[in-house]
Formats: structure tokens, sequence, C-alpha cells
């Protein structure tokens, strides 16, 4: 009882204290079940202790003889490691197809997987569970909007040579502080659980639960009732900025002159045929129909949002149009 979660810090490569604040808040989360989990997505370059961190929090949340594992290479795969252990961690992903994606999402938010059953050719496996996820490494290897979405960014500087220490005997101080460390993260828990009706935000991001949940575990932690969710705001808008970055769609469509209303197909057309966008349109990520080209503009309708480029859909005579235009 006398535990104190703060005894956590020394262990972690933080390099700052708004990405102290988010580790921590996944962590309180992770212990709730039944409730959304946000994906700990940890990136950095070589040296930065992105394992080392994934490995300290298994080791306080959820003890494991193999603490790290490589990508799933089926649904099937992801669906056996979230039924046989409670968080589910990652390490290493250079990339990530969009079926693995998808089953991060559904890990996250709630969602049945599908299967065929071993050895048979008609009989279907579900697996139906939320687990907290925490994967690592180098640089965006989220680049979907809705994981992306689902998910809690944080960025480890290197670790200068004169500060690293044998993993012997860092482990071995986690191990000494570790009871400790639990105990103070079920005392965040446990004020959460009392103070869970008491925060009154004005503004509730994705994952609401989430975000008031901790909230509610302010106390223990001397924070203020603003102090989560200002940094978690905060890491929302690096997100939007990072799908952005990636996409040569939203790329293209913040070059062009707006507003516009056309047809999904004369919006390709355009974005192909403009001099100013058609090295865009040839990019491996940008839509070849008109249908991909909507799929993909209600993906980042969300994050276009953000940065003030509305986009409306209406059926008119003319057909259905998309109407993209600033605010």
């Amino acid at each position: 009882p006398d535990g104190d979660i703060r005894e956590l810090r020394p262990y972690i490569n933080a390099a700052d204290e708004n990405t102290w604040i988010l580790i921590v808040a996944w962590l309180i989360n992770a212990v709730r079940p039944d409730y959304s989990q946000p994906i700990l997505v940890v990136t950095g370059e070589q040296g930065s202790a992105k394992t080392t961190l994934c490995r300290v929090l298994r080791r306080i949340l959820d003890p494991n003889v193999a603490e790290m594992r490589s990508a799933p290479r089926e649904l099937r795969d992801l669906a056996i490691a979230a039924r046989n252990q409670w968080l589910v961690s990652v390490d290493n992903l250079a990339s990530m197809s969009d079926w693995l994606s998808d089953g991060f999402c559904r890990l996250s938010t709630g969602g049945g997987m599908s299967t065929r059953r071993l050895y048979t050719d008609d009989e279907e496996e579900l697996f139906d569970a939320i687990r907290p996820v925490v994967m690592n490494g180098i640089g965006n290897i989220v680049s979907r909007p809705d994981l992306m979405d689902r998910s809690v960014l944080v960025s480890l500087p290197s670790i200068q040579e004169e500060r690293r220490l044998p993993e012997s005997s860092f482990y071995e101080q986690v191990d000494r502080a570790r009871s400790r460390i639990l105990g103070g993260l079920l005392n965040c828990v446990a004020a959460a659980l009392d103070n869970i009706d008491a925060p009154d935000l004005p503004l509730l991001p994705r994952m609401a639960d989430f975000a008031k949940f901790v909230t509610a575990a302010a106390e223990p932690l001397e924070w203020t009732e603003t102090t989560f969710v200002d940094c978690y705001f905060e890491n929302r808008k690096h997100a939007h900025e990072i799908i952005l970055e990636n996409s040569p769609l939203a790329a293209a469509i913040m070059r062009l002159k707006l507003p516009i209303e056309k047809t999904a197909t004369e919006l390709l057309d355009q974005i192909s045929g403009n001099s100013e966008t058609s090295d865009l349109s040839k990019h491996k990520g940008f839509p070849r129909s008109a249908k991909g080209l909507s799929t993909e503009l209600d993906r980042l309708a969300p994050n276009l949002r953000e940065i003030g480029i509305y986009i409306t859909k209406a059926r008119t005579q003319h057909g259905r149009t998309i109407r993209i235009e600033k605010s």
C-alpha cells in the first residue's frame, strides 16, 4: 500500500514529462478489463531502449517467460496470443499489413476474430477479446488512420553511452522495485474507481473511457484534472500530422485549390491530370479507383478535419458528389 508508481520513472528512457504521463496513463488503463484499450506505440532510433521499456511494462503488468514476441504471421496467431496472455507485446515491427492493423483495432476496442479451425475445412473458430497492446519499431510503424486513432504514440531519445547499464544489473533493480511500482499502480486504479464519476471533461477525445478513467486517477499522481487530457490531445494532434504526412491522397488534397465539388471519378481524374498533384497519384498508396478514393477519403476525413479541411458527401442530379472545402 505504500508503493509509488513514480518509482518506475528511473527505468524509463522518457524524453520529457509528456512521454512519462502517456506511459503511466496507458499502464493505469491496462489493468482495467472489459473497456477499450489504447495501443502503446513506442518508436525511436536504434539504442533508445524501446524493447527495454516494453519488457519493463510487461514485468509489471503481465510477467511472461517470452516477454517480447515477433509480429504474428496471420490473424489466427494474433487471436491465440490474445487468448493466452493479458498483454500482447510485439517487438521490432518494421511495417504493418492491413489485416494486422485491423486485428489490432479489434483487440483495442473489441470485435470478434473468425478463423478456420485447424485441420478442418468448414468449422469456424471465434475469438473475442479486448487486450492492451504494446509494440515498438523504428519510424512510423502505424500508417492506417483507424489504428492511429486508437494509439498512444511515444518516441524515445537515444541513450548516451555513459548512461548505459549492463542488462543484468538493470533488471535486478527493476525486479527489486517491481512490487512497490505495482502497489503504486493499483493505488492509482483504486483512486480511479472511487472517482470515476467525478471528472467533468468539457471535451472528450476518441477513447473517451480511457481519458475519463485516467483523469479520475489524478490524485495519487499529484496531477491536475487537465494534466492528462491536455497531454493526450497534443498526442492526438501529432498522430493526425503523421497520418497526413504519410498519405499521398491527403497531400494531393492539400495542394488543390479549394473548395471543389466533384464525383469520385472526376476528383481522381483531376488529381491524376493536374501538374501539381500528378506525381502523388503515382505513389504506391494512392487509390487506383473511384471507389478506393471514396473509401480512403472516409478514413482521412477526421485527420483532415483537424487542419480545417472538411469533406461532405451528397447525392445530386449529377450523382454522388464529394465536396472538399476549407474552414
